[in-house]
């Protein structure tokens, strides 16, 4: 396998992202897609989401009714990657699609009309009491390795430097005394992670569920440290969507936010929910089901200021100057 990039901490790169949001910026320039009304009463609305744990309460909230309760019919369209619903975003053949906030803003500092208008996700308050979360760094059982500081000298595999979980981790590790120029992070594809590192490429990976349960119940692996806290409740993703779109169709934007906080605190409230919505759509074992670990799904609504810690980072390590930094309550639209 070839592994495309090396970097040091003290140069983080912004790689695709600025070209995926200047890229996103032509085309979502004047967009304004439509939703459609039903016979029934109720408006048509497609939300484009990969098929991962984040989605979870979108597609229960179809199963259970409460977008149809709150007069919304609502299509999942299954995406790739975020960078494939900007794309679906920009043609205007969907109304919302995942997006995490960090990419969004870099998004909208490159001229984009993209905006969270609903949230999905917060990292948690505390670190999880067994000390394996949602984002987790593993090693090989045998590595030897048994405390993040042992990491000085290491290499780190992450999919996207200057993405959401490196510096997701960088913030933890630097948290707990380790020295990140000391550590060398190379960038390697989602799906080559876990094999990078049995093949001894790379000495820790950066993974995300489902993938962190299924190393580990592969077995050879182990957590090293998790990332779950490393922002303390700050929003990391959302439905975003164009802003046009969502000023001229305010009321259904609406709807939409309120029936995801009332499906988000559904899920939350009941984990037997979550599994059996992730078995009707995901392809994975049942004892995989039975132990993912899930995202705290946000309760609330985002705010400019509860994403300020989200674009505070982006400037501290490196990926947006201050002076690009667009304004925030365009980030996040308000009704």
């Amino acid at each position: 396998m070839n592994i495309p990039m090396k970097r040091k901490f003290t140069r983080p790169a912004r790689l695709g992202l600025v070209a995926l949001a200047a890229a996103a910026a032509v085309a979502l320039s004047g967009c304004s897609g439509g939703s459609t009304a039903s016979e029934a009463g109720t408006t048509h609305i497609t939300v484009g989401a990969p098929t991962s744990v984040f989605s979870v309460p979108v597609r229960y909230g179809i199963e259970s009714g409460i977008f149809e309760k709150a007069g919304l019919d609502v299509e999942v369209v299954d995406i790739k990657s975020t960078s494939d619903g900007a794309a679906l975003l920009a043609n205007g053949e969907i109304q919302f699609s995942q997006a995490d906030v960090h990419n969004t803003i870099l998004a909208r500092s490159q001229g984009t009309d993209l905006a969270i208008a609903a949230p999905m996700a917060v990292t948690a308050t505390e670190p999880p009491a067994d000390g394996i979360g949602f984002g987790n760094l593993l090693v090989l059982e045998d590595s030897g390795l048994s405390s993040p500081k042992q990491l000085e000298g290491r290499k780190i595999g992450t999919n996207t430097i200057g993405g959401t979980a490196y510096l997701d981790f960088v913030q933890k590790l630097k948290s707990e005394g380790v020295e990140m120029d000391k550590v060398e992070w190379i960038q390697v594809p989602g799906p080559q992670l876990v094999s990078a590192l049995r093949q001894g490429q790379v000495d820790a990976i950066t993974v995300a569920e489902p993938n962190g349960t299924i190393a580990l119940q592969q077995g050879g692996v182990k957590v090293l440290d998790n990332a779950d806290d490393a922002m303390k409740g700050a929003p990391n993703f959302g439905y975003a969507s164009s802003l046009k779109w969502l000023q001229e169709n305010a009321d259904t934007a609406k709807k939409f936010q309120a029936a995801v906080l009332e499906a988000n605190k559904a899920i939350n409230a009941d984990r037997a929910k979550a599994e059996e919505t992730i078995a009707g759509y995901m392809d994975l074992d049942a004892e995989v089901v039975k132990n993912v670990r899930l995202p705290h799904y946000a309760e609330e609504p985002f705010t400019p200021a509860a994403v300020q810690p989200v674009a505070d980072r982006l400037v501290e390590f490196g990926v947006l100057a201050k002076d690009k930094m667009p304004s925030l309550d365009d980030v996040v639209w308000a009704q």
